[in-house]
C-alpha cells in the first residue's frame, strides 16, 4: 500500500497546475488470492496504477480475473473468476479541493470441483484512490461511508510529517459511517479503499460500497434555506468568521413587509433575537460561538385583512451552518 508521502514524511512534488490544490491523485490496484498452499495461477496482470484527473468528473476503472487454483491432487481444480467496477470523482473549487469520492462493486462466482477442496480458495479485490493535496486556508472536510455485502470500506487522512489524523473505516454486511474533521491549512494526503471479498463456500457475490468525502469552507451553509418564509426572511450564504456573526435580511418588498408583525430568530432551538417594528429591508445581526455548528430559523408572524376579516399565519425558514473552527 503505497502513500503519498516521500522520505520524512514530506509530500510529493506539487502538480504541475499551481491552481489546483492537489499534487496527487490516482489509482492504486491490488488483487489477491489466498489457497491454503494450494497452486494459483492468474489469467491477467494487476493493472498498474495510473493518474486520476482532478476535473470533478466520474473516472472509471474495471478490474476482473480469473483465478485457476489447483491442489495436490491433479483433479482438485476450482476456478474462481471476480471483477470489480468502481467509480471515482476528484474535484476542486477553485484552489480548495471540493470532494474526492470512491464507489465500487464487485462480482464473483466459484467453480468448485467434482469432490470438496482442499484448498479452500478466497481473496479479494482491492481498489485505493491515492491523494495528496494542500490547504492554503483552513477547511472542513465531511466523511460519509456505506458498506453492503462482503466489502471493506475505509478512508484515511494524513497531515504532513504526522500520524493518521482521521480513520474510517467499514468491514462487511450493511454497515453505514460517518465523520466530520476540521483541517488547518497545510499538507495532507491518504487514501480511499474499497475491497471485494470472495471465497468458498461463497457462489455468487455482488459486495459494494462507498467512500465520499466532501469539503467545505467553515461557516458555509450546509442545508437550506427552507420553508414557507424564504421569501420573507433571506439568510445569508455563509456565516462571517471573522466579525463572529450571522446576517439575515427581511424582505424589501413593500406589499409583503407591511404584512410581517413580527419576526423571531432562532439559533439551535433557542429564540435569541425577537423583531417586532420597522421590517422592510431591515437586517438582523447574530453573534454566534466560532466552535459550534449553527441551524437559525426565522419564524414570522404575518397579518392579512380579506373581507373584513383578519387573517394570521406564522411561516418560518431555516438554515445551517458549519462552525468556524
Amino acid at each position: 500500500m503505497a502513500l503519498v508521502f516521500g522520505a520524512a514524511g514530506t509530500l510529493l512534488a506539487p502538480a504541475a497546475s499551481a491552481a489546483s490544490p492537489y499534487n496527487e491523485a490516482y489509482w492504486s490496484l491490488d488483487q489477491s488470492t489466498d489457497a491454503n498452499g494450494c497452486s494459483i495461477a492468474y489469467d491477467t496482470p494487476t493493472p498498474a496504477d495510473a493518474e486520476i484527473p482532478t476535473d470533478g468528473k466520474a473516472h472509471v476503472v474495471d478490474q476482473a480475473y480469473v483465478a485457476t487454483v489447483t491442489g495436490a491432487d491433479p483433479a482438485d481444480v476450482t476456478k474462481i473468476a471476480y471483477s470489480q467496477h468502481a467509480v471515482a470523482t476528484v474535484g476542486a473549487q477553485g484552489t480548495n479541493p471540493s470532494k474526492i469520492w470512491l464507489t465500487y462493486s464487485g462480482q464473483s462466482k466459484v467453480t468448485p470441483p467434482p469432490a470438496p477442496s482442499s484448498c479452500s480458495p478466497g481473496g479479494a479485490i482491492d481498489t485505493e484512490v491515492q491523494y495528496a493535496f494542500t490547504l492554503t486556508r483552513p477547511m472542513w472536510v465531511n466523511v460519509n461511508i456505506s458498506n453492503r455485502g462482503t466489502a471493506y470500506s475505509g478512508f484515511t487522512l494524513f497531515r504532513e510529517g504526522g500520524n493518521p489524523y482521521l480513520q474510517l473505516e467499514s468491514n462487511e454486511m450493511k454497515f453505514d459511517t460517518s465523520g466530520r474533521a476540521y483541517l488547518p491549512a497545510g499538507g495532507y494526503g491518504g487514501f480511499l479503499e474499497g475491497v471485494t471479498n470472495y471465497g468458498d463456500p461463497q457462489v455468487t457475490g455482488a459486495p459494494s460500497g462507498a467512500v465520499k468525502a466532501t469539503f467545505s469552507i467553515p461557516g458555509s451553509r450546509t442545508a437550506g434555506p427552507a420553508g414557507t418564509a424564504t421569501g420573507l426572511v433571506h439568510m445569508a450564504a455563509a456565516r462571517n468568521c471573522t466579525t463572529h456573526t450571522l446576517t439575515s435580511t427581511i424582505t424589501s418588498r413593500k406589499k409583503p413587509a407591511k404584512t410581517i408583525r413580527k419576526v423571531v430568530l432562532s439559533v439551535n432551538g433557542h429564540a435569541v433575537r425577537t423583531i417586532k417594528h420597522h421590517f422592510r429591508g431591515r437586517t438582523v445581526t447574530l453573534s454566534l460561538p466560532d466552535t459550534s455548528a449553527a441551524r437559525v430559523r426565522a419564524t414570522v408572524t404575518t397579518v392579512k385583512k380579506r373581507h373584513h376579516h383578519t387573517h394570521r399565519s406564522t411561516r418560518s425558514v431555516s438554515a445551517s451552518y458549519l462552525a468556524c473552527r
